[in-house]
C-alpha cells in the first residue's frame, strides 16, 4: 500500500534543505527591540531567515505576502553558540500585526505548523529568541466551499474537491459542498486535512435528514464510510438524493481560531 504524503511532508523537504544551508553559513548579528523582517525566497515556494540576537529581548516580526490561497507551512529552530538546536514558538499575525491563532505553534525541524491562509500581507512573530532560524513554504489550493448551504459547490463523482479554511476567519463560519446519490448505493468519503487545529464535518441528506457528525480531523487522510454517527469503516446504503457536506471548525476543541486546508472525495460503492 503506498504511503501517504501529507502537505507538511512534502514541503518539509524544502525547509530541511533551507536549514542545511543557512546553518552552514554565518548568521549576522542585530540589534534588540522590535523588527521588521521580510523572509527571504529560497527557491521553490520556500522562504528563510536567520539572525543572531544580543540577547532575548528582540521581538522579530516576519512579513509574508501570499497572493493566492492555500497552505502555510512552517518549520524553525533555535540553536545555542555551540549549535545545540531544539524547537521554537512562532504567532501567525494578520497585516496589522495582530496574533490570528489561539496561541503559539511549536516548530522544529521535525515538527511543522500547517495554516490555512487567503491573499493578503501576514508576520510570523519570534520572540525570546537569541539564535534561530525560520523557514516557510506556501503551496497554492483553491477554496471551492460555497460561503452557505443555498451555495454549496458541487463534487463530481470520483473527483477530489479543494478547501480552506482561512486563519483569521470566523469561528463560526463554514464550507458547503454538494453531491448527488443517484442510486441506492454506499457511500464512500474520502476526507484529508492538515491544519493547526481541528476541522470538523457534517452530511445531510435524505439518509440524515438532522444531519450528522462524520468526526474531527486535525491531519492525516481518512477514508471512512458514512454512517448515522461519526466515521466509520462500517459500510452503509444511502437513499438516492441531493446530500451535503459542510465544514466547519469544531466545537469540540479549544481552539476556535484554527485553519487549515482539506480535500474531499466521494463515491458509489
Amino acid at each position: 500500500m503506498k504511503k501517504r504524503e501529507t502537505i507538511g511532508k512534502r514541503m518539509f523537504v524544502t525547509l530541511a534543505a533551507a536549514f542545511v544551508m543557512i546553518l552552514m553559513m554565518g548568521v549576522p548579528t542585530l540589534a534588540a527591540g522590535s523588527l521588521d523582517v521580510e523572509l527571504v525566497p529560497n527557491g521553490k515556494g520556500a522562504y528563510v531567515y536567520t539572525g543572531r540576537m544580543p540577547d532575548y529581548n528582540t521581538v522579530v516580526y516576519h512579513k509574508l505576502t501570499v497572493n493566492k490561497s492555500g497552505a502555510l507551512v512552517v518549520a524553525g529552530a533555535s540553536f545555542s553558540d555551540y549549535g545545540n538546536q531544539w524547537g521554537l514558538s512562532v504567532v501567525l499575525c494578520n497585516s496589522k500585526k495582530q496574533p490570528i491563532e489561539y496561541s503559539s505553534s511549536y516548530v522544529s525541524g521535525d515538527d511543522v505548523a500547517t495554516y490555512g491562509v487567503k491573499p493578503g500581507i501576514y508576520y510570523l512573530q519570534v520572540k525570546n529568541q537569541k539564535n534561530y532560524v525560520v523557514s516557510a513554504a506556501l503551496q497554492n489550493m483553491a477554496d471551492k466551499g460555497g460561503a452557505s448551504k443555498k451555495k454549496a459547490t458541487t463534487i463530481k463523482h470520483k473527483k477530489t474537491i479543494t478547501g480552506v479554511m482561512p486563519a483569521g476567519e470566523k469561528a463560526k463560519k463554514a464550507d458547503w459542498f454538494k453531491f448527488k446519490m443517484t442510486k441506492s448505493k454506499k457511500l464512500q468519503l474520502n476526507i484529508s486535512v492538515e491544519a493547526n487545529g481541528y476541522i470538523e464535518f457534517y452530511v445531510y441528506g435524505p439518509s440524515y435528514p438532522k444531519g450528522t457528525r462524520l468526526g474531527s480531523i486535525k491531519s492525516g487522510a481518512n477514508q471512512y464510510y458514512s454512517v448515522s454517527g461519526y466515521f466509520s469503516k462500517k459500510k452503509a446504503k444511502i437513499k438516492p438524493g441531493t446530500y451535503y457536506i459542510k465544514a466547519v471548525r469544531s466545537d469540540y476543541s479549544s481552539n476556535k481560531k484554527a485553519s487549515g486546508v482539506y480535500t474531499i472525495k466521494w463515491m458509489m460503492k
